[in-house]
């Protein structure tokens, strides 16, 4: 038979285990705790990383907006060109159609020039082979003196007429000659603005074309930039599931912990009141008699301790743990020695149950009761009224089912009557 202090002795044995167990879980919860930090900080970096990268993708992106922008504003000073191209074009070939129409217009003048001053010139040399008498003559058929001035003034008016004609002529011709000179200075200046605008188109194709190339460069590179930034979020992707299964991991870890943590205060809690209790059973004395009855009115065993037909079941053969007393409902029970109450409460078929711890490592049992008028904890002594008679549980009737347990194990209640 063992001794209360053993029990003790266990008890505080398996409370310093529970005690020690946090140490040996501190670790295991610092290293998930490790990993999970480790974790976040290199998806942390790698996301800094992409970061990085997304911001040289926008900046690339924006050069290539500012190259195509430009690209548009060639080309569209190209055009503009083009137009300004064209009606230097339109203007030459007008300054040149003017100019055949001036030079024919010149030529023309110059021949009747030359044909007025021909005949001004055959004017002259009659005038000049008719002579002084010539022109008398003339004169003298003149029937009166009107007429006399009349064919006088017809001659010098003739003369002057043709000098004039001559001399408007003259005059055409030079200024035909200067709207030649000046149309083809015009077509000068307009050749000299063409091969300016040739030069100007010829600059602005090169310039497009550097632009072109320059925006192909940025094109590779943004294709070679998005793919290396999908790569990366692709890692960063794996990095985020590797956070979570750390994280899930240290919350399984947490939570086993918890539920160790709940388990080893309720060890704790069993611990301590197995300690109280083995500490008040020590207080106990040492019985000097055998127990007593716990039905002092009654005394039938209508079910002895050992094998026997199931009552709810006679067919079958089952073992009866202690001896069952009849008595009808609401007689006493009392206890048996002198002990604290382990238990009292509902367990299960054996209904209104009372178990209570006495000196030397026993314990009574007393089940199917009607009332409890006893609580676990409470100090008992040989012969108290601790409850009624009843029929809670799985029962056939009212009556007292009653256990003595020795360390343990249950044992034949009768032995221990005298």
């Amino acid at each position: 038979m063992k001794h209360p202090t053993f029990k003790l002795r266990i008890a505080m044995i398996s409370l310093l285990i529970l005690l020690f167990i946090p140490i040996m879980q501190l670790s295991a919860t610092q290293r998930f705790q490790t990993a999970v930090d480790e974790a976040r900080q290199a998806q942390r970096d790698h996301f800094r990383q992409i970061s990085d990268h997304q911001a040289l993708v926008d900046d690339l992106q924006g050069e290539m907006a500012l190259v195509l922008a430009q690209m548009q504003a060639l080309d569209q000073e190209f055009i503009d060109f083009a137009q300004a191209l064209v009606v230097t074009q339109d203007a030459l070939a007008i300054t040149e159609a003017r100019i055949a129409v001036a030079e024919a217009e010149l030529e023309q003048a110059t021949y009747d020039r030359d044909r007025q001053f021909e005949l001004f010139r055959i004017s002259l040399r009659s005038s000049h082979e008719m002579g002084p008498v010539g022109l008398l003559e003339v004169l003298l058929r003149a029937e009166s003196f009107a007429d006399f001035l009349t064919l006088f003034e017809s001659a010098r008016l003739i003369a002057e007429s043709d000098q004039a004609i001559l001399t408007d002529l003259e005059t055409i011709e030079q200024a035909i000659a200067y709207h030649v000179n000046t149309l083809h200075a015009n077509r000068i200046q307009l050749e000299d603005l063409m091969i300016g605008q040739h030069i100007a188109q010829m600059e602005l194709d090169n310039n497009r074309a550097e632009r072109e190339a320059f925006f192909a460069a940025l094109q590779e590179d943004q294709v070679r930039m998005t793919a290396f930034l999908a790569i990366l979020e692709e890692e960063n992707r794996v990095l985020l599931g590797a956070v979570r299964t750390a994280e899930t991991a240290l919350a399984n870890e947490e939570e086993r912990i918890r539920q160790e943590e709940i388990a080893r205060a309720a060890a704790e809690a069993a611990a301590r009141a197995a300690a109280e209790r083995a500490a008040r059973l020590q207080t106990l004395n040492a019985p000097t008699n055998p127990f007593q009855w716990p039905v002092p009115t009654h005394s039938n065993i209508s079910s002895p301790f050992g094998n026997r037909p199931n009552p709810f079941s006679p067919q079958n053969t089952e073992f009866h743990t202690g001896i069952d007393i009849n008595a009808p409902t609401g007689t006493r029970i009392v206890a048996a020695q002198d002990g604290i109450v382990y238990f009292a409460g509902w367990s299960g078929g054996f209904g209104l149950t009372i178990i209570i711890d006495h000196y030397g490592g026993y314990r009574t049992l007393y089940a199917h009761n009607s009332v409890n008028r006893v609580s676990a904890g409470d100090r008992v002594t040989r012969g108290q009224h601790i409850g009624d008679i009843g029929s809670t549980g799985q029962s056939t009737g009212p009556h007292l089912h009653f256990e003595i347990i020795r360390d343990g194990t249950r044992v034949n209640p009768s032995q221990y009557f005298g």
